[in-house]
């Protein structure tokens, strides 16, 4: 079932011109309509996206038209009817063809016969995608994007295949637009040939001599359409496109080439909504719109459509990178994972060491206060079974002794009347407080430090000492 709506957009390096078609059932009627001359494309790119904007556009089928001078063309033969087949190989003959990589151009192609040998020669046209690019950044800005892409010799040649659909023809379709002219070689109603010559109906308007020029480049692209041995030569020419003076330019090519030379408006047979008609029919006398009306034919007449290849190339590639960001994203959240795992066990068992080593080292503490005393206790014991004398001295010593000095060795020499002790301390204020204690005493009369070594540890410094005294 046919779209109610299509929308056709054709941009040159000069112009950009747009219509937007609603099926009425008796034909197509253009509802909406804009066309705009330019000097620079790039410079004029925000313009015309806020005025594509306006427009409101249907956006469902959209096909563009770019310049067939854009494109190259090639006619080669392949051993294959298979439609997939003929696709691969035109691919690989489009790589070879521009001293590009298949990732920077695009193609298209169209069967036009066989050759003596029975394979299928087909119309290769190649394009570079920078090139398309430059054209599309105009509809993109505008949210625009189209269902087909082709060289605007093609809407040419459908244009004449939607005016005339029963007829299938050997013809010359020449368009006359106002810096350039499109010509186009149909075998049996479908394009075969075409180029496209930096003269138009400018040259027509301030040139005496352009009306020969252009008959020039005609009769060189017939010249080039035999020499390819495509088809059967032409014997008849429709000229078309923009209104003012083409009529004598058709006269001009009759009396040149000596062929049946007729002469059709674009507009002819169209329908106008009275919206738009004022438009269309002023701009008519210096542009054609027989190139963009070319959007009206059926669809099967786009065969030629360079983004439904490289849609599905890039298609293919933008699947296989995102396959790849999925197992990317897949290696490392697995990583990941096993990594936090690895890591909060390591952190666990820090957490854990950590914890068991600060309870050890407390009761290490514990344990060494309990043997310090233990030691004390012992020392005390061992001396029990002494003499009156000696548990006066040992009492004497225990009420001097601050809480943080620790006993280990107690002599008393009865016959020398000495006493020496051995022990630790945690501070060396203790020592010093000691001293003073034992020489404050009224019981000793010569208090004697032998020495004092200090010793640090994690927990802290200790001090050794031995003192003498009678």
């Amino acid at each position: 079932m046919a779209l109610s709506k299509i929308v056709g957009i054709e941009i040159d390096d000069h112009a950009i011109k747009v219509i937007q078609a609603e099926n009425e059932g008796s034909g197509f009627s253009i509802t909406k309509f804009m066309s705009s001359r330019f000097s620079s494309l790039s410079e004029e790119l925000p313009r015309l996206a806020t005025t594509l904007k306006g427009l409101g556009l249907d956006t469902k089928r959209v096909i563009l038209f770019i310049p067939r001078s854009k494109f190259s063309v090639h006619y080669v033969s392949f051993p294959t009817k298979d439609p997939l087949e003929l696709n691969e190989m035109a691919k690989f003959r489009a790589k070879r063809q521009l001293l590009y990589s298949k990732e920077e151009i695009m193609h298209g192609f169209r069967i036009i016969g066989s050759d003596p040998k029975g394979d299928s020669k087909i119309m290769l046209v190649v394009v570079r995608e920078d090139v398309v690019n430059n054209y599309l950044k105009t509809l993109t800005a505008s949210r625009i994007n189209p269902f087909v892409i082709t060289m605007n010799a093609l809407g040419l040649a459908n244009w004449y295949h939607h005016r005339f659909p029963q007829q299938n023809k050997d013809l010359c379709v020449v368009d006359i637009d106002f810096k350039t002219t499109v010509i186009s070689v149909l075998n049996r109603g479908k394009l075969v040939f075409s180029r496209e010559v930096n003269k138009g109906m400018e040259v027509l308007e301030t040139s005496e001599a352009g009306a020969s020029e252009i008959v020039m480049e005609i009769q060189h692209s017939l010249s080039a359409y035999d020499k390819e041995e495509i088809g059967p030569a032409m014997k008849e020419i429709l000229v078309t496109g923009a209104v003012k003076g083409i009529e004598k330019l058709a006269m001009v090519l009759r009396e040149a080439l000596g062929m049946e030379v007729n002469f059709l408006s674009p507009l002819d047979g169209l329908i106008l909504d009275e919206a738009v008609k004022e438009g269309v029919l002023g701009q008519a006398q210096d542009f054609s719109f027989s190139k963009v009306l070319g959007s009206l034919a059926a669809a099967e007449n786009f065969d030629i459509n360079i983004i439904s290849r490289g849609a599905e190339k890039k298609k293919s590639a933008l699947s296989l990178y995102q396959t790849r960001i999925l197992q990317i994203l897949l290696y490392v959240w697995f990583f990941a994972s096993i990594g936090a795992i690895l890591g909060w066990e390591v952190y666990r068992q820090n957490s854990y060491a950590s914890k068991l080593k600060k309870q050890l080292w407390a009761i290490n503490k514990r344990i060494e206060a309990l043997e310090n005393k233990q030691k004390a206790i012992n020392l005390t014991l061992a001396h029990l079974n002494r003499p009156a004398s000696f548990l006066h001295v040992f009492k004497e010593i225990a009420e001097g002794l601050p809480p943080g000095i620790y006993l280990r060795r107690f002599e008393y020499r009865n016959q020398k009347k000495e006493v020496v002790i051995d022990g630790s301390a945690t501070s060396s204020e203790e020592i010093t407080k000691l001293m003073d204690n034992l020489q404050s005493s009224n019981l000793f009369k010569q208090v004697n430090q032998k020495y004092v070594r200090a010793s640090g540890t994690k927990e802290g410094n200790t001090f050794q000492v031995e003192i003498q005294f009678k």
